[in-house]
Order: C-alpha cells, then structure tokens, then sequence
C-alpha cells in the first residue's frame, strides 16, 4: 500500500503543479488534497495503531465481546475511509488526465508555433531582394 499511496501522492503532486493556474481546477485538487490528508491522518492515527492492537491479541477460541466490537467498529469506520479514498482518487485521476492534456496542448502550440517561426524565416529569407 505505501508504494500506492506514493503514486497516488506524487500524481497529485504532479497535477496541482500543471492546473495551479487553472483557478477552478486548482480550488478542487485543493479540497481533494485537505480532505486526502485528513484520511492520511485519520489512518495514521486511528487505523495503523489499532490494526497492530488486533495483531497482538492471542489467539483464543473464547470471543471477547468488547474486542469483537472494536473489529465491527473498524471495519465500519474502514469501509467508511475506503469510500472517501475512493472519492478523491478518481477526481484526482481527472485531474491528472486533465493536467496531461493541458501539458500536451501547451508542448503541442510551443511545437507549432516555432515551426511557424521557421517556416516564416526561411519564406523571408528565400524571397528576393529587390532595389
């Protein structure tokens, strides 16, 4: 999961820095990006340690009721956090989409505009000099 979440981090990254001057898509990569560090944080504070409090319980075959509900209760509250993960990576992955071809539509006009230039400077120079 941390090289995932590396991508997905690094992509987002990636998108803010190519729409920063598309003000409307900047706002919402940076409501996706408040809300994709509160998950982080929510994980880290909540979910890590309390997976690793599960792994640790012995192995019993009397179900303890109070440990049976803290389960129920993180995987609710996971379900919960998968569903907000899931909301934010895919307008995420737009973005991204959405960055890649503003990029490519810049690269193609900065392509065409100095071939253009090219162009024009070799008609000039080729015309004939008249007195």
């Amino acid at each position: 999961w941390i090289a995932f979440h590396s991508i997905h981090e690094l992509t987002f990254v990636a998108a803010l820095v190519v729409c920063w001057r598309l003000t409307v898509v900047r706002r919402w990569l940076l409501v996706l990006l408040v809300l994709h560090v509160l998950v982080r944080v929510w994980t880290i504070a909540y979910f890590a340690p309390t997976i690793i409090a599960f792994q640790s319980v012995p192995v019993s075959s009397a179900v303890d009721p109070l440990l049976a509900q803290k389960a129920a209760q993180w995987r609710h509250l996971n379900i919960v956090r998968v569903l907000i993960f899931l909301a934010v990576k895919y307008p995420i992955a737009a973005a991204c989409v959405a960055a890649g071809v503003v990029l490519l539509a810049i690269l193609i006009s900065a392509w065409m505009a100095r071939t253009l230039r090219r162009f024009l400077a070799s008609r000039r120079a080729a015309r004939p000099v008249t007195a």
